[in-house]
Formats: structure tokens, sequence, C-alpha cells
């Protein structure tokens, strides 16, 4: 693949419907003593947001103590969940940012304080490649809202039949990139690793490389990966590529080390969520 077709226009502003590569994370600190609530709201939350026009993917992960738990990670009195979002485009996120449930569910979430601090939304842009859901036309879903099953997640367009009823770990790395290392060639070489990790390893579901599209750390630049288990992260470590890419280190301001999310094969907290908030189902009347 040429330079030019593998690395999109960060600053477009016009973004066309055919490269469909934008990423969105919501971190969200959630005091303690209201976790149980929240995995209820936030599920409650992502299905709705499923159904709008351009979402290709909406699922809720939360952090984990060791990759081999299934416990959510607690520091400081509060537990973290964050909320992985790709779209087709950044006009169509900005759209739905004024739909009645999303303002709802942020209404609610002010009244019962659940939180630590305000949600941190970070927007990004995918470089290696398109977002897999954009291969098949239906999961555009840019039409009428498309009936779907309510705890079915669309993380991966194969993720369901790879792990089928199974956690799956997401690391994230997010690093800024110094000011006097040229981006171009240090996303090519980030990018020849996701895809080696991909071609190369069973136990690689996905490996993302994004670039910022926030003006807050706009030199900054995301990994977001999947992996089957632990002991498929450890052996990806001992890849001989791997150890060999510890020589882009000094390209980063910092080398942060990697999170890992657990993310159930539903892509929910709960399959079935009972109602916290009053909700007012999504309308596609709502995004005129």
């Amino acid at each position: 693949m040429e330079t030019e077709e593998l690395f999109l226009d960060n600053q477009a502003e016009n973004e066309s419907l055919n490269t469909p590569n934008f990423f969105v994370t919501c971190l969200f600190h959630v005091k303690d003593d209201h976790v149980e609530d929240f995995r209820n709201y936030i599920s409650q939350f992502v299905i709705e947001a499923r159904k709008i026009p351009g979402v290709l993917a909406f699922d809720v992960v939360c952090s984990c103590t060791d990759m081999g738990l299934a416990e959510p990670k607690s520091i400081k009195s509060h537990v973290e969940f964050m909320l992985l979002e790709k779209w087709v485009n950044k006009r169509l996120f900005d759209d739905s940012i004024t739909s009645p449930f999303v303002l709802e569910a942020l209404q609610y979430s002010a009244e019962v304080q659940n939180l630590v601090s305000f949600p941190q939304i970070s927007m990004w842009q995918k470089v290696n490649g398109l977002h897999a859901e954009a291969l098949s036309a239906d999961r555009l879903n840019l039409g009428p809202t498309q009936q779907r099953r309510n705890s079915e997640s669309n993380f991966l367009h194969y993720t369901v039949s790879v792990c089928a009823d199974q956690p799956m770990y997401v690391m994230t790395r997010r690093r800024t990139v110094k000011k006097s290392v040229n981006p171009t060639v240090l996303l090519q070489i980030m990018c020849r690793l996701a895809q080696l990790s991909i071609e190369s390893e069973a136990g690689c579901i996905s490996y993302d490389i994004l670039t910022s599209r926030s003006d807050e750390g706009k030199d900054d630049v995301l990994e977001c990966a999947a992996w089957k288990s632990k002991e498929e992260f450890d052996k990806h470590l001992g890849a001989s590529y791997v150890q060999q890419s510890e020589s882009i280190k000094p390209a980063f301001e910092d080398n942060n080390t990697a999170k890992f999310w657990m993310r159930h094969s539903d892509g929910l907290m709960e399959s079935n969520p009972k109602e916290i908030f009053r909700m007012t189902p999504f309308l596609q009347e709502g995004m005129e």
C-alpha cells in the first residue's frame, strides 16, 4: 500500500463516507459505591447508542488488575470504564451529541454524582486502513435505524465467533511523539508492526494505530489492540519483531505502559441491564 493511501489527512474538513476511520474513547472514573448501578447504566446507554446512524461499533470495557482476571481495577476508590466507539466520520459523531437520550444520560450522571470527574473524551483517526466493520455495507447504518438484538456487539465483525462467551482483552497505549521526529516514518513503522501482529499471531484479533483528532494531545498516537488471552499477549511480547521495535521508544516524549481492559463477548457490562434512568428511545428524526 502506498504511503499516501495509508495515511489519511488528519485535519481533513470534507470527510468522505467512503473512508470510515473515526474513533472515539470516553474514559469514566466511577466511584466505588456506584459501580453496580453504573454497569447497568452504561450498558443501557450503549444498547441505545448502537442505533445511531454512522455507528460502526460501540462497546464498553472495564480496566483489569491482571489480564487473567475478570474483575474491574480499583484505584484510589474508583473503577475505570471506557467506551470504545467506531464511527463512519466525525460529522456523524458530532451530530449524535445532541440526541435526547445522550443528554438524558449526562443529566442522570450529574444528578447522582457517580463519577469522580467529568468523562474524558478523546477523538482519533485510524491510520492503518479503515474500520473492519465498514467492509460490510450493512454496517454503515446510514439509513433508517436497523433492528439489532440488544446484546449484539459490532466491535469486530468476527469477534463473537472467535471469542464466543469468553472475555477479550483490549490493550490501549497512548504516547506523545517528539517534535523532532518525522511522524510519517514513525507511523509507517508502527503500522507495519501492527500488521505483523495480525498476520503472524493467531491470538491477535485486531491492532489499530490511531492519531489524535483533538486539539489537546494533537501529537499523540494511540495503539488499540485486542487479544484472546493473557498467554497470547505474552507470546506477542516475545516475538522478535516486537523486541526489535524497542528501538522506536526514543521517538516519544513518554513511553506509558499499556493499559488492559476486559471486554465481554457482547461488548456490554450487563447483557440485560435494568433501567437505571428514564431514556427517550433513539429516533432518526432526532438527528435532523
